[in-house]
C-alpha cells in the first residue's frame, strides 16, 4: 500500500514539474522572430528570390531583364496578394 502512494506521488510530481516547465516555455514570452527580408523588400519576390530563379532556370541576361521588367510592371497586382498571404501566414 506505501509503494502505491509513494509511486501516486511521484506521478504527481512529475506531472507538476512538466507542466510548470511547460507554461516557463509559451510562444508569449520568447522574442519575435527576425524579419525574413530586409528593408525595402515589400513583398516575396525580393532580389534573392529573383536571382535563385534566374540561376535555376539558367536565364541569359537578355531573359533576366525580361523577368524584371515584368516584375517591376506586375508589382501593383502582386503586392496585395502577398500581403494577404502574409495575414494569413
Amino acid at each position: 500500500m506505501k509503494s502505491i502512494r509513494f509511486r501516486l506521488l511521484i506521478a504527481a510530481a512529475a506531472v507538476l514539474l512538466g507542466t510548470a516547465i511547460a507554461k516557463s516555455q509559451t510562444a508569449a514570452d520568447a522574442p519575435p522572430p527576425p524579419p525574413m527580408h530586409g528593408p525595402g523588400h515589400e513583398f516575396g519576390m525580393g532580389g534573392h528570390m529573383m536571382g535563385f530563379l534566374a540561376r535555376s532556370l539558367n536565364l541569359s541576361d537578355d531573359q533576366k531583364t525580361q523577368m524584371k521588367a515584368i516584375m517591376q510592371k506586375e508589382h501593383p497586382a502582386m503586392k496585395p496578394l502577398f500581403q494577404q498571404s502574409r495575414q494569413m501566414g
